[in-house]
């Protein structure tokens, strides 16, 4: 019996631990300061972008918006992987709306939100061509 109570406790403390590991990965990340970040929209989405060789290697957003402003972001994050500043300013929200399966009317500013907030990283971030150095 006591054996049992040890291996059960083993297995609740395993279960536990992998919870608490899956929450922390859903959580968005928070935008690191050491990345170019812009606001866009009050209170909107923040975005945030880290560049070598001219292109995106990372990028983070956060927000406080409505689902479909946690989904855009999302998805704009992951479309941007990779993608140069030109490619970037080619975003339009209906992009961002296929992306992540259709928008509902009332949730149609998140995808506009995206777009706002691409823009004005690449008018604020220091990129080759684009602002003060690099």
């Amino acid at each position: 019996m006591l054996r049992t109570a040890a291996i059960l406790s083993l297995v609740l403390a395993s279960a536990a631990a992998a919870a608490v590991a899956a929450l922390r990965a859903r959580r968005p990340p928070a935008p690191p300061s050491d990345l170019p970040a812009a606001a866009a929209s009050e209170g909107g989405l923040r975005l945030s972008a880290r560049f070598a060789n001219e292109r995106v290697v990372e990028a983070r957003f956060l927000t406080r918006g409505c689902t479909a402003a946690i989904a855009a972001g999302s998805a704009l994050t992951e479309w941007m992987a990779g993608k140069s500043c030109g490619e970037l300013a080619t975003l339009a929200a209906a992009d961002i709306e296929m992306a992540v399966g259709g928008l509902e009317p009332a949730s149609k500013h998140a995808a506009v939100l995206c777009v706002d907030a691409v823009r004005q990283l690449l008018a604020s971030a220091a990129l080759p061509g684009r602002g003060a150095g690099k």
